[in-house]
C-alpha cells in the first residue's frame, strides 16, 4: 500500500449501516481508512427518532464491541462517528442520557446545559464514539424540508448559547464535535439531497447565518461540515464542498484550521451530474479534509481510485491530499 493510497482512504468517511465489521468495512480500514459514520436508517432519519426495533435490540455492549472490532483491524486510531444533533437526529439516543427537547433546552441555564451535554458525551465515550455530527447551527427562517425538526432555536443568540455549551462540554469528555452546515441554510426551496437546489438568499442573510459558526470556532469546535448546495453570493458556480472560495472563507476569514468535512457527496445539489469519484477529487482540491460518502465496496473503491489517479495524473496535488489525510489522522490520534 503506497502513501498516496493510504491518504486516499484516510480522507473517506463512509456511511456504515451495520454494527458488524462487514467485508467492505474491514477492507477499507485495512487500507488506511480512519473514520466511518454509524448510520441511522432512512426511516429513522426522516422521523428524527430511533426505531422501536433498534431500541429493543441494540445494546451498549453491542456498540462497544463493534467499535473495538473495527479498531482491531484499522491501521491506526479511528474516528468512529454518529449523528448527535440536540433536537434532531440522534443515532444513539436509546443508549445515551436523554437531551431535553427544543423548548426545554431554551429554559436551561449555562450550568444546566453543561451538565446535560457532559453526561451525554461521557456515555458516548464509554461506547468508543470519538466524533459527534452535531450541533446543527443553521438558523432557518424560511422553507427548509431538509432541516425540519433539526434546528436548535429561532435566533442566532440562542443557537450560539446552546451550541457553544454543547461543543465545550462534549469535547471536554474526549468526544469531538462538528458544527454544521456552513455557512447556514435559512431558506431552501427543495431538499438538496434529492433535488438540485441553490441557496439564493442575500449576502446579508448569508453573513447572519455565518455568525454562529464564528462563535463555535472561537469555542474550539474540532470540525465544521459544509453544506450540500451552491451558495450563490459566495460562489455562484460550485457547490460548497467543491468551492475553493467558500472553503477559503472558512479557512482564511474565519481562521478555522481544523477538520473541514463535506456533507453527503452524493446529494443531488452537490453532484451536479458528476460522478462520485470526480466530486471526491474536486472536494479535496477545494480544501475539504473528510468526504462523507455512501458505504459499500463499490463507492469506497470509486472514490479512493479517483483520488489516486488524480494525484498520479497531476490533476490533484499529492501534498494537498496528504495534508487532508494528516488532519484526519491527527484528530483520530488525539482521542
Amino acid at each position: 500500500m503506497t502513501a498516496v493510497e493510504l491518504d486516499a482512504h484516510a480522507v473517506l468517511f463512509p456511511i456504515c449501516n451495520s454494527t458488524e465489521v462487514v467485508d467492505w468495512l474491514e477492507q477499507f480500514l485495512r487500507a488506511g481508512g480512519r473514520s466511518f459514520l454509524m448510520a441511522s436508517s432512512t426511516e429513522e432519519y426522516a422521523a428524527r427518532r430511533v426505531s422501536e426495533e433498534r431500541s429493543d435490540s441494540e445494546t451498549a455492549v453491542k456498540i462497544a464491541s463493534f467499535v473495538e472490532a473495527a479498531q482491531a483491524v484499522a491501521t491506526g486510531p479511528l474516528l468512529v462517528s454518529a449523528d448527535a444533533e440536540p433536537t434532531g437526529v440522534e443515532r444513539l439516543e436509546h443508549l445515551l442520557p436523554p437531551i431535553p427537547d427544543r423548548e426545554a433546552l431554551r429554559g436551561l441555564t449555562a450550568e444546566g446545559l453543561s451538565q446535560v451535554f457532559t453526561e451525554y458525551g461521557q456515555a458516548a465515550r464509554e461506547l468508543g464514539v470519538a466524533l459527534f455530527l452535531g450541533p446543527v447551527v443553521d438558523n432557518v427562517w424560511g422553507r427548509n424540508e431538509w432541516l425540519a425538526g433539526r434546528t436548535l432555536a429561532d435566533s442566532n443568540e440562542e443557537i450560539t448559547r446552546i451550541a457553544s455549551a454543547y461543543v465545550r462540554s462534549v469535547q471536554a469528555t474526549g468526544v469531538s464535535t462538528m458544527a454544521k452546515h456552513f455557512p447556514g441554510h435559512p431558506d431552501l426551496a427543495k431538499n438538496p439531497v434529492y433535488d438540485d437546489v441553490n441557496l439564493t438568499v442575500s449576502a446579508a442573510d448569508v453573513e447572519q447565518g455565518i455568525a454562529p459558526f464564528r462563535a463555535l470556532i472561537e469555542a474550539g469546535v474540532d470540525s465544521v461540515m459544509v453544506g450540500p448546495v451552491t451558495v450563490e453570493t459566495i460562489d455562484p458556480v460550485n457547490p460548497a464542498a467543491t468551492s475553493p472560495t467558500l472553503i477559503g472563507l472558512l479557512r482564511e476569514d474565519l481562521g478555522f484550521d481544523r477538520l473541514v468535512v463535506s456533507d453527503d457527496l452524493d446529494a443531488a445539489s452537490t453532484m451536479k451530474g458528476r460522478s462520485l469519484g470526480q466530486v471526491a477529487v474536486d472536494s479535496i482540491a477545494a480544501g475539504v479534509d473528510l468526504l462523507l460518502i455512501p458505504g459499500g465496496a463499490e463507492n469506497v473503491e470509486e472514490c479512493a481510485n479517483a483520488l489516486f489517479v488524480a494525484v498520479d495524473s497531476g490533476e490533484l496535488s499529492g501534498s494537498k491530499l496528504a495534508a487532508a489525510a494528516d488532519r484526519v489522522r491527527a484528530l483520530a490520534a488525539s482521542k
